[in-house]
């Protein structure tokens, strides 16, 4: 049933797109992150070094990202070494955590929950740990 499922978002998603990308480059709406939300990330080899770990935290939006930041602190205080993602929902939330929090932390959107791009994301980050924080 599971894969039916991902076949028809598949099917629905990318049968869309060229609609969809057609609709973003002549209204200019949703086009600030979109290579993000495609899982196209600016620092894809500098995430994973093989002795650090890699901590994926998904935070939806202001609020998750003032919950997170206790948890990166505690994160950074028991293991120094580790590299910490941040993923959110929202182009305010992700301002919002480059301004509040350290710079060693990577601050990205979150990827379309869409058959491949998940994927994709999961391939380049390499987390060992995934967090997801929600308050609702």
């Amino acid at each position: 049933m599971f894969i039916l499922y991902r076949i028809i978002v598949a099917l629905l998603f990318y049968g869309s797109l060229p609609f969809l990308l057609l609709f973003v480059l002549i209204t200019g709406k949703h086009r600030c992150g979109l290579l993000e939300r495609f899982s196209v990330y600016s620092f894809k080899n500098q995430v994973n070094n093989a002795a650090t770990q890699v901590i994926w935290i998904h935070a939806a939006s202001v609020g998750e990202v003032q919950a997170a930041k206790s948890i990166i602190a505690q994160v950074k205080k028991r293991v120094p070494t580790a590299s910490v993602v941040l993923s959110v929902m929202t182009i305010h939330g992700k301002r919002f955590a480059e301004e509040q929090l350290d710079q060693s932390v990577k601050c990205l959107l979150a990827p379309l929950d869409v058959p491949g791009i998940v994927g994709r994301a999961i391939r380049i980050i390499q987390p060992d740990i995934y967090i997801c924080i929600e308050t609702e």
